[in-house]
């Protein structure tokens, strides 16, 4: 095999852009190719110390966790805030005495092979290969920790809040007994279809809620692979469907006082399928001194959402909020949520393009908390004034990169906490006076660094350092910013690099594609070792890439993917790839591959259909190829209900006879999550088609990329269509 140093990558865009010779291994050295990516990195990973550290807050002043020393030593640290020092968690020594003699064998105190579930005070839970123990650090004794009494399932009921009666759901009748022992259920009403209850904070009212059933349509896995059976397993389950008609909730209060049942006047409420396999949420709330009940709640289509108060003596119906969109409104980042003190309600909309917070203090009446160019991602801690959040898309650099800010509930006071450049985790006390934040990019290891409630430092932790990789030859990933398919909006991906590349000679490019509407995908945070990296050293340049139609960019960039799904953001993503390789001329865009699972499934087979003019390879796995046959949630969010001709027209199976290029297509045979018949009917409708493809069954598989052997599948069909090279004999 011919070897070469890495070399920088300024060094790399200064060769001439004129096209270089492709590089094409041989078979010798394919398999070469494949030992060392299975080694990348072995020798020294665990030389990058505390780049993936987890903290735990003791109390407001003390956090502990578990700090590497060396390459194989390490130590359970705390951390005081009062006085910005570490020290060890307990007597390393001593435990690991004590724990030698009940594993009776030699244990390090420096390697200790534990994981740590709990600290109160002196006494810390820990588990040894799931055996619990406890160990007193003031005494230095070592305890088997007693097992849990099992839990004895029974109808006990729900209790009252003034512990008075128990209320239960008995098929479809609502029963309710004094909470005393021996003493009888009584059926106060019937309620049919009756599925939940929840008792006001005053018990003087149990809200039920039913769930009258819709289509109740299932699908059905044949499990082949079962063990120790002559016979296949066949299970069915109920699966939601586009168009599907689905279960319905309706609200009824009880009224412990009257005896009376009353229905809310309130359109009924849909619910079915993941996740919303029971009726939404009743969240009960004082408000001015008076139980009430809130609901909140999706219309059809995805288009609006409603947050109702209902009063329960009256049943009468006010909605606090009524939220609608022309599109569609985000569900994965929608939240409401009570101030403490119950008296506003602090809710997210999309309403001005951008994911914000506003504060309702009465029905219909809100305010901005939240306002900008920005996206809210989540709430971290609400009092009645104020509010702690994460966001991206406000600060300089990569949009995506998450900060987090402090601001008060009338919009004012906007305090930005993690000021350092980069994409941000942060781990709050338990009042939230400090927290650590954890800082890195995906080139850049990670630092952490104690902050107050002001986002000031107030000290160092700890720091990484991904220096043995780069001494290694093991550059990390390039990021990369070009713009789309309108020339105006930037796209931001990331490059994998073969780690010995002849900078030349021209490598094929293979994207790793997920488009799923409800997030972003591309990494922003530091690995050491990244999959795609293993995938490029096989002689490929590997890119991942958002493009219009994936969340976290405002709403003009997500409503791309409205109705329309099947776009994907390829056009963005062309366009990204052909600059990359502008700069890059080792990219070569005449040798382009793609793969993806799920919804990248989808989105890699849509690639040759779609564009075969520029994509040329792909491997599709558990892909949702017809939006009809995948969960109705996820794909009436994104393409809209009623179902309409749009969705046949995106049909991976619909366009089946327009595949060019060569496809490689694997299904688990139980996939619980996108129907298997998804990938059956695109293999049926290009056989119909006398479409060439490859076919991998994975018998006793659940959705997935394969596993192991499906990696090996995806890396050989790669190496066979876009080196032109014929992958080693497995079989040898």
């Amino acid at each position: 095999m011919r070897a070469f140093a890495l070399l920088p990558i300024a060094f790399v865009v200064t060769i001439a852009s004129a096209k270089l010779p492709p590089y094409q291994p041989t078979t010798q050295e394919i398999s070469e190719l494949q030992r060392r990516s299975a080694n990348l990195g072995n020798q020294v990973t665990n030389q990058v110390l505390n780049w993936n550290l987890t903290f735990t807050w003791i109390d407001n002043d003390r956090f502990y966790y578990r700090r590497q020393l060396t390459s194989d030593t390490h130590r359970f640290t705390v951390f005081s805030v009062n006085t910005k020092s570490k020290s060890d968690l307990f007597d390393h020594t001593k435990l690991a005495s004590a724990l030698a003699l009940k594993l009776n064998r030699e244990v390090s105190p420096d390697r200790l092979p534990i994981q740590i579930t709990r600290v109160n005070g002196e006494n810390i839970t820990l588990t040894n290969q799931g055996k619990s123990y406890n160990w007193d650090a003031k005494t230095n004794t070592l305890t088997d920790t007693p097992q849990p009494a099992p839990v004895i399932q029974n109808n006990s009921g729900q209790l009252s809040p003034d512990r008075q009666s128990r209320a239960r759901v008995n098929e479809s009748d609502l029963q309710i007994r004094p909470n005393q022992p021996d003493s009888e259920w009584m059926t106060v009403a019937t309620i049919p279809h009756l599925n939940r209850i929840l008792w006001s904070p005053d018990s003087r009212y149990i809200i039920a809620q039913t769930q009258i059933p819709g289509d109740r349509k299932t699908v059905s896995f044949l499990n082949s692979a079962t063990p120790n059976a002559t016979r296949a397993v066949l299970t069915t389950r109920l699966y939601d469907q586009p168009g599907d008609k689905l279960d319905a909730s309706e609200t009824h209060i009880y009224n412990f006082a009257s005896r009376k049942v009353t229905k809310v006047a309130h359109e009924p409420i849909i619910c079915g399928g993941h996740p919303w396999s029971s009726p939404p949420p009743m969240r009960t709330w004082y408000y001015r001194e008076n139980p009430t009940i809130l609901i909140e709640f999706d219309i059809r289509g995805f288009q609006q959402k409603k947050v109702i108060e209902i009063n329960p003596e009256s049943a009468q119906v006010t909605e606090w909020i009524d939220e609608k969109s022309p599109t569609f409104i985000h569900l994965s980042n929608f939240f409401f949520r009570p101030t403490p003190d119950e008296k506003s309600l602090i809710f997210q909309s999309e309403r001005t393009g951008w994911s914000h917070l506003y504060r309702y203090t009465a029905p219909g009446k809100s305010n901005p908390v939240t306002s900008g160019n920005y996206v809210v991602r989540d709430i971290e801690h609400l009092t009645n004034d104020e509010v702690i959040f994460s966001a991206n898309h406000r600060e300089p650099g990569d949009p995506y990169f998450i900060h987090y800010y402090r601001t008060q509930l009338n919009g004012t006071g906007l305090t930005h906490l993690t000021p350092s450049p980069g994409h941000h985790q942060a781990t709050f006390n338990p009042n939230f006076t400090y927290f650590i934040d954890k800082s890195s990019t995906v080139s850049k290891a990670p630092t952490y660094i104690l902050r107050d409630r002001t986002g000031k430092s107030i000290s160092p932790i700890e720091s990484s350092d991904a220096k043995p990789l780069r001494e290694a030859g093991i550059a990390g990933p390039t990021e990369f910013v070009a713009k789309g398919r309108d020339g105006a909006t930037d796209i931001y991906g990331i490059i994998h690099f073969p780690t010995q590349m002849d900078p030349a000679k021209s490598y094929p490019i293979i994207e790793d594609i997920y488009a799923g509407p409800h997030d972003s995908h591309v990494p922003k945070a530091f690995t050491a070792i990244f999959g795609n990296q293993r995938l490029a050293e096989l002689g490929f340049i590997v890119v991942q890439i958002d493009g219009m139609g994936t969340a976290n960019r405002g709403k003009i960039f997500h409503d791309v993917a409205w109705k329309n799904v099947a776009d994907a953001g390829l056009p963005d993503r062309i366009a990204w790839i052909k600059a990359a390789a502008e700069k890059f001329p080792q990219m070569d865009t005449s040798r382009v591959g793609i793969y993806g699972t799920s919804a990248g499934g989808q989105n890699s087979t849509g690639a040759l259909l779609f564009h075969p003019e520029f994509y040329k390879v792909a491997v599709s796995s558990c892909g949702c190829h017809d939006n009809r046959m995948d969960k109705f949630w996820w794909n009436e969010q994104w393409m809209g209900y009623p179902v309409g001709p749009h969705y046949n027209d995106q049909s991976n199976i619909t366009n089946a006879a327009k595949l060019q290029g060569n496809l490689l297509l694997m299904v688990g045979e139980i996939d619980s999550n996108v129907p298997p018949e998804s990938t059956f009917r695109l293999a049926d409708a290009l056989i119909k088609a006398n479409k060439d493809f490859e076919f991998v069954y994975l018998p006793g598989y659940d959705h997935t990329g394969g596993g192991a052997f499906g990696e090996r599948k995806r890396r050989d069909f790669f190496i066979r269509h876009l080196h032109g090279v014929t992958p080693p004999q497995w079989n040898n």
